[in-house]
């Protein structure tokens, strides 16, 4: 569905926007995307002017204000040269995996690679499309997942014997993590189903679980009774946005805790941080703030 400038009233909602048109398009979303890219570029000089951003833009169904295009056009631009490559693009919209991502993501390449090198045809062997949760809910059918899957790796192009490296593998994933940019679990859920697999749950991973539910009471402690637990998260919300600008920053996040007294390491910092932090994009919003404090879904 298309978006106007009217009802695009964050940057984060046009990325999200952008995120969902790649996971609607399936998991072999990277390669898609370089193909929008390049269709975008119309004098095929391998970076997309103003113009041609906006192209793209209007390809995936949003329309922006002058205003809101350039805003969401320097966003994009990391090293503010006024034109945006690929990788630019790509790094925005496939975002890296998160650590519970690419926890999965390792622990299925250490299995493969328990019986020798990671071929190709190993892969496609060891990959069972039909466990996929979309073939099981009728949603794809078994050979449209396989050919997904194909893409991602093309398949078509190499040979099957050839080795996929670990990082090779975590990068292909990364491209069919973009296709749940929201539901990590599902996308979890997808790598034990396909990959027969079970995730790991380690004594660090155990330790932040009680180290999270320690930071959710200090704050609903903070919450009084007498008000709705969506009125306080707001306070609490407020409180931890100190630049009052609608975004948490992992400096901000470690500010607020330690006002309530819980002061992190750095690795608990950045895991506990990385796992709100939804979309990947290095900021927490109210919904990702809510969802973390609430005891009900926001």
């Amino acid at each position: 569905m298309a978006i106007t400038s009217q009802s695009a009233n964050s940057l984060k909602e046009v990325i999200f926007n952008l995120q969902m048109q790649l996971k609607n398009r399936g998991e072999s979303s990277g390669k898609r995307l370089l193909r929008t890219f390049l269709d975008a570029d119309s004098d095929q000089n391998g970076y997309l002017d103003r113009s041609e951003f906006e192209s793209l833009l209007n390809k995936s169904g949003i329309f922006l204000s002058v205003q809101d295009t350039n805003y969401l056009m320097w966003h994009f631009d990391k090293n503010n040269d006024g034109k945006l490559s690929y990788q630019e693009v790509y790094g925005v919209l496939v975002p890296p995996l998160t650590q519970r991502r690419l926890q999965i993501v390792n622990f299925v390449y250490s299995r493969l690679e328990s019986s020798g090198p990671v071929t190709l045809s190993k892969l496609f062997s060891n990959y069972r499309a039909s466990n996929h949760p979309q073939v099981a809910s009728g949603l794809k059918t078994e050979q449209e997942i396989l050919n997904k899957f194909l893409e991602v790796f093309d398949a078509n192009k190499r040979n099957p014997e050839s080795v996929v490296s670990s990082n090779d593998f975590s990068k292909s994933m990364r491209e069919v993590s973009a296709a749940y940019p929201i539901d990590e679990n599902a996308f979890v859920r997808m790598m034990e189903c396909v990959w027969s697999v079970k995730e790991q749950v380690d004594s660090v991973q155990r330790d932040l679980e009680k180290l999270e539910a320690m930071i959710k009471e200090k704050i609903r402690q903070r919450m009084p009774s007498v008000e709705t637990e969506e009125n306080a998260i707001k306070k609490n919300f407020k409180f931890v946005d100190l630049d009052n600008n609608g975004w948490v920053s992992i400096q901000e996040f470690d500010l607020g805790l330690r006002r309530i007294g819980a002061v992190l390491t750095v690795d608990q910092l950045e895991s506990l941080f990385e796992k709100f932090d939804t979309n990947g994009n290095g900021q927490l919003d109210y919904a990702e703030f809510a969802r973390f404090v609430g005891r009900k879904r926001y």
